[in-house]
């Protein structure tokens, strides 16, 4: 689809970052960081947008692929760009940090999220998921910040997956009313059948 596209509008900056993300999730490392290179130079460095796209694709900590550090500096110069810094950049700066493995970076930058849009329920929930992390002592707090990302957007729908994930093996029962939540409030899912039945 994003070569189709490209096609009719090959001096499209975004579609180029699009194809960079495809070729990352494939494995074309080289080919990714040309296609977000000539995406870069298309906008000149400018375009808030096609920063924080290659951002998110380098910095994704759910994706094995990607170049973190990368992704830091596109993202800290889509920041710098005048009425460009969102709470969207913040978190996947955030993201981008916490697959580097700097935990403080990644919590100063959902803690900056949260100070831009408050109610931004995926930075709380991304704080979660790094205290998490640590393991079952710091239970009090990822909680803390999964019940927060609840009230902010009752919809947000991985905050629920996690939690019918995290009690999958301990509460039947938690876990079912989370994996409603989940389904209820995400695309549907050819897999859902089997996670209702397991």
């Amino acid at each position: 689809l994003y070569q189709s596209k490209l096609q009719a509008n090959p001096n499209s900056a975004l579609l180029m970052a699009g194809i960079g993300h495809i070729e990352l999730i494939e494995g074309k490392k080289q080919d990714a960081r040309n296609h977000f290179e000539a995406a870069i130079s298309l906008s000149q460095g400018k375009n808030v947008t096609v920063l924080n796209a290659i951002g998110y694709a380098n910095g994704n900590p759910d994706a094995k692929n990607g170049d973190p550090g990368y992704a830091v500096d596109k993202l800290k110069q889509a920041a710098e760009i005048k009425k460009g810094n969102s709470a969207d950049i913040q978190v996947n700066l955030g993201d981008a940090y916490r697959k580097l493995g700097d935990g403080g970076n990644a919590i100063m930058a959902y803690q900056a999220a949260l100070t831009l849009d408050p109610k931004y329920a995926r930075a709380n929930y991304r704080i979660g998921k790094l205290y998490q992390s640590q393991g079952a002592g710091q239970e009090t707090i990822y909680m803390k910040y999964f019940n927060d990302a609840i009230a902010q957007d009752p919809a947000y729908a991985p905050v629920y997956g996690n939690l019918y994930n995290y009690y999958y093996t301990t509460d039947v029962i938690k876990a079912g009313e989370y994996l409603d939540k989940w389904l209820a409030n995400s695309d549907n899912d050819p897999k859902a059948c089997y996670y209702r039945a397991s």
